[in-house]
């Protein structure tokens, strides 16, 4: 049972670790990864480049350490006999406080899917058509104001997923106290 008791416990870190690195990133792709494109005075090619290898590495880990997180957040919640039996500073039970963060956390992933593929889409297929191998002709004013309004829009999607995450990070820490 001790260790049952130290698995919960765990996965309550886990839950919190993970909301919150992934809020951190998003804050930090937004506002210091996005703004350094921007600065270096970049053409659109090379601003799609940059902001595709952001994107892409990033990519990489969201999904498994948001869906990692939210299934800790999940099982935390699901063990209310190894939780205190108090209420948290909104007055939830911690099982439901947990269950909250946990659904904050998950809706990432629709709001992701939903909001910022079709953007994300558009961008990758604007990045390929000026790094097609075929393609000699240069990015036109027209590719300029595509590629710096679509990162733009991305930063701001980004921003408010970021602010998701924050949610999931700040209601996962409060159920911890």
């Amino acid at each position: 049972m001790t260790f049952l008791c130290l698995f919960v416990h765990s996965a309550r870190l886990v839950g919190v670790a993970g909301s919150g690195v992934m809020a951190g990133y998003c804050i930090a792709a937004s506002h210091g990864g996005i703004p350094s494109l921007y600065a270096g005075d970049l053409s659109a090619k090379q601003l799609a480049n940059s902001w595709k290898q952001l994107y892409t590495r990033g990519a990489k880990f969201a999904v498994s350490t948001v869906t990692v997180s939210t299934l800790a957040y999940f099982f935390s919640a699901y063990n209310p006999r190894y939780l205190p039996r108090s209420f948290t500073i909104l007055g939830l039970s911690r099982s439901a406080h947990l269950a909250l963060a946990g659904i904050v956390l998950f809706s990432a992933l629709p709001y992701t899917r939903i909001v910022m593929v079709p953007g994300i889409r558009k961008l990758q297929a604007i990045s390929n058509s000026l790094n097609a191998e075929d393609s000699t002709r240069q990015p036109s004013p027209e590719d300029e104001r595509k590629v710096r309004e679509g990162v733009q829009a991305w930063a701001t999607a980004n921003d408010f997923r970021a602010a998701i995450f924050s949610v999931a990070f700040a209601l996962g820490l409060t159920a911890l106290v």
